[in-house]
């Protein structure tokens, strides 16, 4: 997973138990691209399963699925002297983390900040979800993210 990010640009932090967390910087010039390239990152996350399934198959491990979220927005960064990559927190992260777990398998969930940063992208669709976490009363908006068939 953590290749695949690295792949299209992003910056991994760490694994938080079964997580990892990763993030894409925006220079103001390339916004449009940069939140594209996290887009396609996130999708190829989920569409990298059938190769992972056959890997873990291969080693005799078990078979799971997982679930991608995105938010968009400004995040504290904290330098740690043990470590050559910078953490990251904030309000924008723990919205990342509430808005996980209403995700598809294999899918991708993001927030309300990121979708009016990419609803006008042609090669996506938006799905509008409602969810005891994810609702407006709650403080979050979410939007499933498919790649458009061509």
């Amino acid at each position: 997973m953590a290749l695949i990010v690295r792949n299209f640009g992003g910056i991994v932090v760490k694994n938080i138990g079964d997580a990892l967390l990763f993030y894409f910087p925006i220079i103001h010039s390339e916004k449009e691209l940069t939140i594209e390239k996290c887009l396609n990152c996130c999708l190829a996350l989920g569409e990298s399963h059938k190769d992972i399934v056959t890997k873990l198959e291969k080693e005799n491990l078990p078979i799971f699925d997982y679930r991608t979220s995105a938010t968009f927005g400004n995040v504290r960064i904290a330098r740690t002297s043990t470590s050559s990559v910078n953490d990251i927190f904030g309000a924008t992260v723990n919205r990342c983390a509430k808005i996980n777990r209403t995700a598809p398998a294999n899918g991708l969930i993001i927030g309300e900040e990121f979708y009016e940063n990419a609803k006008d992208f042609d090669s996506y669709t938006f799905k509008k979800i409602a969810s005891d976490i994810v609702s407006p009363e709650h403080g979050y908006t979410g939007y499933i993210v498919y790649r458009k068939q061509k």
